[in-house]
Order: structure tokens, then sequence, then C-alpha cells
């Protein structure tokens, strides 16, 4: 198997990866819970299976020790799901006029995830690099 081939099976499975992690946080999300009196509890997105996506992380890097520039769309396989399940909550908060301005800030997690594989990228990459030149 090239190195190629192995760098595009770990971004593969990053990007799948991402997909079913944010189809199931948008889908076990409670929503508008009435709690009694006029209480309530709202929830959009699920954040602890959001979350699972930190997970994936270092497969970027496994992806960056073969070949960089595809784990870079590893990386972008990562970041745009997070980023639509965001914009998703974000709209779900809007419509059922719960939102306060706030919810905006859940973009942060795709953002800040993005910025962690960005990173494993970078020492895949230079790691990869590394043996690379030490190989005779």
């Amino acid at each position: 198997m090239t190195t190629r081939t192995t760098a595009s099976i770990w971004s593969a499975v990053v990007t799948v990866g991402s997909v079913v992690i944010v189809l199931i946080a948008l889908s076990v999300a409670s929503g508008e819970v009435h709690l009694g009196n006029s209480d309530y509890e709202v929830e959009f997105i699920d954040l602890p299976t959001l979350g699972a996506a930190l997970i994936l992380v270092p497969l970027l890097g496994l992806a960056a020790h073969k070949s960089w520039p595809i784990a870079l769309f590893g990386l972008a396989g990562l970041v745009v799901p997070l980023i639509y399940g965001a914009w998703v909550a974000v709209r779900r908060y809007r419509e059922s006029q719960w939102g306060d301005g706030l919810e905006g800030l859940g973009y942060l997690i795709p953002i800040g995830i993005g910025l962690l594989g960005l990173l494993a990228v970078a020492v895949g990459g230079l790691v990869g690099r590394r043996e690379e030149r030490s190989t005779p």
C-alpha cells in the first residue's frame, strides 16, 4: 500500500466519522423540554456526542505522517460537518425563538477542533518529513 493510499484511508475515516458524529449529535438532542412551572431546558445539538469528534483528531496526524496535503483534505472533512452541525443548531435556536444571540458561539467548537486538527497535521507532517530524511 502506498503512502498516499494510507493517508487517503485515514482521511476518509475521519470524514465519515465526523459526518456520523454530527448526525448522531443532531438526532439525540432533546430539543425543548418542559421541566415544570416556567422552567425549560433547551438542547438542539448534543454537545457530549459532538465532543467525540476529538477522537478523530489524532487520525489526521497519522494521515499527515504519510502525506500532509491529503491530511488537509481530511481536516476539511472533519471541520465541514461540524460547522454544518453548528449551523443547524443555531437555526433551530432562532426558529424556536430561544436564541438570545449567544447561540452563535456554537461555532467555537468546530473552530477549536479544526485548530487542534491543524496542529495534528503539522506535527504528523514534521514527523513524517524527519523519518523521510533519516531513511538511507
